[in-house]
Parts: C-alpha cells; structure tokens; sequence
C-alpha cells in the first residue's frame, strides 16, 4: 500500500491469501495505516472487521513536535473469509460493522 502499485498488490495478496484460507478462515493483522485504508480490503472475498490499537509508546511522546497524529493508533483488522470470490475479482468491498 505503500508504494506507486500498492492496492494493485495488495488486492493480489488478499486473493492469494483467500485461496488458501480454508472455509470460515480468518486473518488477523496489525497494520500501521488507518482503519479507512485497511478496511477498502474486505471486498466479496473477505468480511473485515477493524479496530484501533493505541501506540502507548507514541503517547508518551506526545509532547514532543517530531511526532504525527497518525503515529498514535494503529490498526487491528480480522478478515474472515466468504465463501465464492467474487466476479469483481475480490474488489466489490463488503464490510462488517464494528
């Protein structure tokens, strides 16, 4: 996701990753993006449910000015996998409520 084809390979990674998943498989993951660039990932292939963890670390460096908003959470997603595909190749986006 970082990089000029990042969501490219990343929609590959989850079709990869759904082909070998067995039925009702689940993936958990911390990311350090934001839920709104992890959660775009539970397409037809997978349902997603996201959270924030907080980054006690960056916390107590809050006071200082070298640190970013986006530095303090990060995120916990769980992907479950759906049974099929999808004809969208896994892009159609489904996503579970938190």
């Amino acid at each position: 996701m970082c990089y000029t084809d990042g969501a490219d390979r990343t929609h590959d990674l989850f079709k990869e990753l759904h082909r070998v998943l067995k039925l009702s498989g689940r993936l958990i993951t911390i990311s350090l993006h934001k839920e709104s660039e992890v959660d775009i990932f539970a397409t037809t292939l997978f349902a997603v449910t996201t959270g924030k963890l907080r980054n006690l670390t960056a916390f107590d460096k809050l006071s200082s000015d070298n640190i970013s908003e986006s530095s303090l959470y990060n995120t916990l997603a769980v992907f479950d996998k759906l049974q099929g595909g999808g004809v969208d190749g896994g892009r159609g986006g489904r996503r579970c409520s938190n």
